[in-house]
């Protein structure tokens, strides 16, 4: 197995004044292997591509105090694949234990990454989990302002689309005639969300700098389930207390505070 990537990116705030920080950038990365199955199986590579490209920007203070800043960046892993009868024949874009996505919710109390990786254990690719690793698109926009250098307001929204593909055939007479010793009729059933939009993060914060030691930061995020997590599936497939689609499912909101000094 092997993982090649690279990164180009521009600080274009050394050549346009107006921005105290101005940068572009666009990286991508190949993962190349196989994954040895148990006897029976198909053997699922890992041949496949990830990208991504962001801008970040900063104006210089307006009227003496004011500081308007934007961001957007993208990022696509190709997801697993599965044939008719729900065996896995390729996962997708596999890392090396990338980074995290998504904001408040998804990046620190779900752990979601964005693509499968090479665990301790062999490839952890669980598209079904609350800390999910699996093959996704994610799009990013975020707008604010720094003001009198003191304090920072921002308002984030995160999209997040699996990126995964079977090609069963969900109808109960086809589910009925498969007969797959290594993949329950639950399993099965699970893979009907595959491809659709897991939902929408958004974050709201607040930092508060009362000198060059201290910050503190409040942020308010509310994730709001996609058609990914409306579609049901069992108990069994999915761990970690991950929306399940079931009438008690509701929108995952919460609150998170933070103070840094630093010296």
């Amino acid at each position: 197995s092997g993982l090649f990537g690279g990164r180009v990116a521009a600080h274009l705030h050394e050549k346009i004044p107006m921005f105290s920080q101005l940068i572009v950038y666009v990286d991508g990365a190949l993962s190349t292997g196989s994954d040895l199955r148990r006897q029976g199986q198909p053997i699922a590579d890992y041949t496949t591509v990830g990208f991504g490209s962001g801008v970040t920007a900063q104006l210089k203070a307006l009227f003496g105090f004011l500081a308007p800043l934007a961001e957007v960046d993208f990022f696509y892993a190709q997801g697993p694949k599965y044939d008719k009868n729900g065996n896995m024949i390729s996962h997708g874009f596999i890392s090396m234990r990338g980074d995290r996505i998504g904001g408040t919710l998804m990046r620190r109390y779900w752990c979601v990454r964005p693509s499968g990786y090479v665990g301790y254990n062999g490839i952890d690719d669980t598209p079904f989990d609350a800390n999910r690793k699996s093959g996704s698109m994610l799009l990013h926009a975020g707008i604010g302002a720094e003001m009198w250098r003191r304090l920072v307001v921002r308002a984030d929204i995160w999209h997040v689309q699996d990126t995964a593909s079977t090609a069963v055939n969900f109808s109960p007479t086809n589910l009925d005639l498969i007969n797959n010793p290594y993949v329950s009729r639950a399993e099965l059933e699970a893979q009907q969300r595959f491809g659709k939009a897991l939902g929408q993060e958004i974050n709201l914060t607040v930092q508060y700098f009362p000198n060059s030691l201290l910050m503190f930061q409040i942020t308010g995020a509310m994730f709001l389930p996609g058609s990914f997590f409306s579609t049901p599936i069992e108990d069994i497939v999915s761990k970690n207390g991950v929306p399940k689609g079931g009438p008690a499912d509701a929108d995952f909101w919460g609150v998170f505070l933070r103070s840094t000094l630093s010296f």
